[in-house]
């Protein structure tokens, strides 16, 4: 990087008592992991890099105990419904690091099942997904009188209309792009919905 480098970066986050225990991960061309590690890095990849590699070190990160380690009000039930197995581990360690109870399903249709028999407090949705989408979870869901006012938080990849969007906005509580995981707001908003509706 231009003026100041990586190992600069890290050096001075490990040396400042506010920043010391931020996860910091390195993505370089230079295969130099040894020293990485040796600063304080807890996980260096060399590009190009797999999304499957970023999310099992990101994951691995998260599970270590770190000062955002806040807990929640009595161990709140979230259940995350991702066909992605790597998204799914990056968001469960994320979220079981700030207190929550996290249980998961890979599709729309074993989420609906799950969701009734565990009865989480709030609900984790993708929207692409094969054979049932989380557009047709939702409709489902409303259909479901055991699980009908369980909140939902949207966290997806995918690109919304404006109609979509509004739509969505009416039938869940927030609607984050999954860019936004490790962002306040998501967390925020999390933690408001378990506390109203629980």
């Amino acid at each position: 990087m231009p003026e100041t480098s990586g190992w600069e970066i890290l050096a001075t986050l490990r040396e400042d008592p506010r920043w010391q225990q931020i996860p910091v991960i390195i993505i370089s061309v230079l295969p130099e992991s040894t020293k990485g590690i040796a600063l304080g890095a807890e996980g260096y990849l060399v590009k190009p890099i797999k999304r499957e590699e970023l999310y099992t070190v990101v994951a691995q990160a998260l599970a270590k105990p770190t000062f955002f380690s806040s807990k929640v009000t009595e161990q709140a039930k979230i259940l995350v419904i991702d066909d992605e197995p790597a998204a799914v581990e990056v968001v469960t360690e994320h979220l079981k690091q700030r207190g929550y109870t996290v249980s998961w399903a890979y599709s729309a249709e074993s989420g609906l099942k799950r969701a009734v028999s565990w009865g989480p407090d709030l609900i984790i949705l993708d929207l692409v997904m094969p054979r049932a989408s989380g557009f047709e979870f939702l409709q489902q869901k409303e259909e479901e009188p055991l699980i009908k006012d369980i909140p939902v938080v949207i966290l997806s990849s995918k690109q919304l209309s404006t109609a979509e969007l509004s739509n969505l906005e009416q039938m869940t509580v927030g609607v984050f792009n999954k860019a936004s995981l490790f962002e306040a707001e998501f967390l925020n908003q999390l933690k408001t919905a378990v506390e109203k509706y629980r």
